[in-house]
């Protein structure tokens, strides 16, 4: 990897940081959202869905345009999009309206995901694994400090001065690219129909692809039922934490940031069926170590800080082998895999907030365990597959 290649690799892991933070902003503050509408406190975690439902859509619907357009355009003209939308969202003035602005915000941040198929095509062979990680660092690093700077902006200047700061952010972030990003034209040059026809074919055709999308959208629902789940657990009793609290609880997801690029070097040497398969058991056993954490803290954050590690390590290696498919139509493979990580994820969000009764974990806990045990098995499937796929 030459100079230019980790310049621009760096450049696309702060524009993934940046956007995909906008899609975690309301976990730590959905209190303050509610209260700030007269409404309880669980109807909050419905804008984490409507986010995730919107960065789904977008997923879906905005890169096969990859395929089809100049890729720094469609970078550009996404973020200019993505500030507007947070400044939409700051500006609300109902909770329905917040709640559409909300779903523009995840539109539009689909933006983070067009860094990732790109870092892949920086590097072939064994490298590969290596550049996706370090964008997938950036990815973490956003969503980690996202969670910790909305607790503290947002108790100290309200949630919606805490948009309104990262809507003018987005925009520089979108002159810089402009002066900074190379030249990045469509490689396939498909007309957008056809790139979101070729998706349908390519999971007709590779069923190795199938099973890496079950193993996705299984982790993405452990994931969103976890993190929303995890909020309304640390404002109940025992612990009864203000949002700049529980923002600090989104740093024990420094096991993945740390975790996830040094898994490259395992799946380039073990293949990414096994390094998942290992995964998704330490995401199990940290579970298992939320659950027996009683009302204890710091088992509950070792317990956060291992399940975290594990499920991180396993999506990144699942996301590798996705790529490494079909070469020629990674932007389209990573809208399929990404688009099913956050439908489940919004479905994990909102189970997360009506299995919460009462600060009972019995319903959320099953959730995951469940979650996990499928993705484990679609894991299976996929080994047992994906070597027909990957010549194809």
């Amino acid at each position: 990897m030459n100079i230019d290649q980790r310049g621009t690799l760096r450049l696309l892991a702060v524009t993934a940081a940046f956007a995909v933070a906008t899609l975690y902003l309301a976990q730590p503050i959905l209190a303050l959202v509610a209260e700030s509408f007269g409404l309880p406190v669980i109807r909050g975690g419905v804008m984490v869905s409507a986010t995730q439902a919107g960065y789904a859509a977008g997923l879906l619907l905005v890169l096969p345009l990859s395929d089809a357009v100049p890729r720094r355009r469609l970078m550009l003209g996404l973020l200019g999009g993505l500030a507007a939308a947070l400044a939409a969202v700051a500006l609300s003035p109902t909770f329905p309206v917040l709640l559409v602005t909300s779903v523009a915000v995840g539109f539009f941040a689909s933006v983070a995901q067009l860094a990732v198929p790109l870092a892949a095509s920086f590097s072939a062979g064994s490298g590969e694994a290596a550049s996706i990680a370090i964008v997938f660092g950036g990815l973490l690093v956003g969503i980690l400090g996202s969670r910790t700077l909305s607790g503290f902006i947002g108790q100290a200047l309200g949630w919606r001065a805490l948009y309104g700061i990262f809507a003018p952010l987005v925009a520089v972030l979108a002159i810089w690219l402009s002066h900074s990003l190379p030249p990045l034209p469509a490689q396939a040059l498909l007309r957008y129909r056809d790139a979101l026809r070729s998706m349908g074919r390519l999971l007709v055709s590779t069923p190795g692809l199938v099973w890496g999308l079950a193993t996705a959208g299984c982790l993405g629902l452990a994931f969103g039922a976890f993190w929303t789940s995890l909020t309304f657990r640390l404002e109940a009793a025992p612990w009864h934490l203000h949002p700049a609290v529980i923002g600090l609880f989104g740093l024990l997801g420094m096991a993945g940031v740390l975790g996830a690029p040094r898994a490259g070097r395992f799946i380039d040497r073990l293949g990414p069926g096994i390094v998942v398969t290992v995964a998704i058991g330490i995401a199990i056993a940290g579970q298992a170590f939320i659950g027996l954490a009683g009302g204890s803290l710091l088992p509950l954050a070792l317990g956060i800080f291992i399940y975290d590690l594990g499920h991180q390590v396993a999506f990144v290696s699942n996301m590798v082998r996705v790529q490494a498919l079909v070469p020629g139509a990674r932007f389209r493979l990573n809208a399929l895999l990404m688009t099913t990580v956050f439908v489940g994820m919004a479905a994990g969000s909102l189970a997360g907030t009506f299995l919460w009764p009462s600060g009972r974990v019995e319903g959320e806990a099953l959730l995951l365990f469940a979650a996990l045990l499928v993705g484990s098995l679609g894991n299976r499937l996929a080994m047992a597959t994906v070597g027909t796929d990957v010549s194809a």
